[in-house]
């Protein structure tokens, strides 16, 4: 419990305006406090939203704000992946652990994924990240001609561990470009991870189809893959780039 002073415009009924104790009930963006003077006895309840900040999405940050703009196109995706959520947290019967957003260019994986992340760190359920893996890749690509001093750690092995640790991560533009051993290497450690672990979510953007995934991706990870996450075709929508 908290005392603390409040002003009379706080509590317009009481017209004391000294000692109020209040008491704060946390429950995701929403604090309820409770204000009880002393004096009269009166209380009230009153309502406040409190910010959230998104570090983890920092090289997202143009999604943050940007509302996402559902259409009735959209039904169908939303449907699919609410069901895979709301499995996942209830813990409840054969249950998948993943995402896949794949197919057509430009028709807003990226933004929904990012919005999927910015739900679970509101409601405080999971803590999150989001990794473009195209760009992790070549800035992993580059650190290897960086002599670094022993006492310093590469900023994308600061990155991995980040990314690793995390219960939900976001793992962006998977299969961009041309993909090698080494990258596919890079690409299973991260998929194993969350497939060996049950309490952990992975959501994966790829402009690749299910069928191209089996060869331009370790056919070790196109098999986890399959087994512990929910494919979703955003195919059938409108690039939005272009309007």
């Amino acid at each position: 419990m908290q005392v603390q002073e409040i002003k009379k415009d706080v509590i317009p009924q009481c017209q004391h305006d000294y000692e109020v104790s209040t008491i704060e009930a946390d429950n995701g963006r929403t604090i309820w406090k409770s204000f009880v003077c002393k004096k009269c006895g009166y209380n009230f309840t009153k309502k406040f939203i409190k910010d959230v900040d998104f570090p983890e999405l920092e090289s997202f940050k143009k999604y943050i704000n940007k509302p996402f703009l559902y259409t009735a196109s959209h039904d169908e995706i939303r449907k699919k992946v609410g069901e895979v959520i709301h499995s996942y947290l209830r813990k409840k019967g054969e249950r998948k652990r993943g995402l896949v957003f794949h197919d057509k260019r430009g028709t807003g994986k990226t933004h929904y994924a990012i919005q999927l992340l910015k739900y679970f760190k509101r409601k405080q359920l999971k803590s999150i990240y989001a990794l473009n893996f195209s760009l992790f890749l070549f800035d992993k690509k580059r650190e290897m001609n960086i002599q670094y001093d022993k006492t310093d750690r590469p900023p994308t092995e600061i990155i991995q561990e980040e990314a690793l640790s995390r219960d939900v991560l976001l793992l962006d533009e998977v299969g961009k470009g041309k993909n090698s051993d080494w990258s596919n290497g890079l690409l299973y450690l991260f998929v194993d991870s969350f497939y060996m672990d049950e309490d952990k979510f992975l959501i994966l953007t790829t402009n690749l189809k299910p069928e191209e995934m089996d060869k331009e991706l370790d056919p070790a990870v196109a098999s986890r893959l399959y087994e512990f996450c929910e494919f979703v075709s955003f195919n059938h929508l409108e690039d939005m780039r272009r309007y």
